[in-house]
């Protein structure tokens, strides 16, 4: 029964991200002070591939739940999307530099998750670690997102991290579909939702 209410918190989570990520696009950000930043990364596993883009970081609070999130992403056509989010249930600072834990509780704010969604619309793929609530076998996902430079307007660094695409069968049992591996480095601007 546990996973269970873990599943439907995640689930209102992921939603309410995935309603930022689409107001965010379609309103357009605000590229502050310093303009757009730019990140690059290696796909390996379910998805391949060579991948650059936007990259930009923002706060954000409704409901009181807090996050603080880098989000790496194309345009033009956009194709993916990569976010690195921090939740919590008080308002979230600007990491310093620094490593920190991907995957390790979606609730901690000391750590990061990490969403990869692959393509766009009803045939988009979204890839996550697998969170020990809702899965015991996680194979290791996970990972670091390590923090270089941090400033009120930019943040940069680099990541790696183990990520899968789960659902759960008719039994409530967890499924694997997919596992990929992602490596790069960004530099975010700061940025405002409209």
């Amino acid at each position: 029964m546990k996973s269970y209410h873990h599943l439907h918190l995640y689930t209102i989570i992921v939603l309410l991200l995935a309603f930022l990520s689409c107001s965010d696009s379609s309103a357009g950000p605000d590229e502050g002070p310093s303009g757009r930043g730019s990140a690059s990364f290696t796909i390996n596993g379910a998805v391949n591939g060579q991948k650059s883009g936007i990259a930009e970081f923002y706060s954000f609070s409704a409901f009181g739940v807090h996050t603080w999130t880098i989000d790496i992403f194309d345009v033009g056509p956009s194709t993916f999307e990569l976010s690195f989010v921090r939740v919590g249930n008080s308002p979230i600072s600007r990491p310093v530099p620094g490593n920190y834990s991907i995957g390790s509780d979606f609730l901690d704010s000391s750590g990061f998750t990490a969403f990869y969604t692959h393509g766009t619309g009803s045939n988009a793929t979204e890839y996550a670690p697998i969170f020990t609530g809702f899965c015991s076998d996680n194979q290791g996902e996970g990972g670091t997102l390590t923090i270089e430079n941090s400033s009120d307007n930019r943040v940069s660094g680099k990541f790696e991290f183990k990520a899968s695409d789960y659902d759960f069968d008719e039994s409530g049992n967890c499924e694997v579909l997919g596992t990929v591996t992602v490596k790069g480095e960004f530099d975010a601007k700061k940025t405002t939702l409209k």
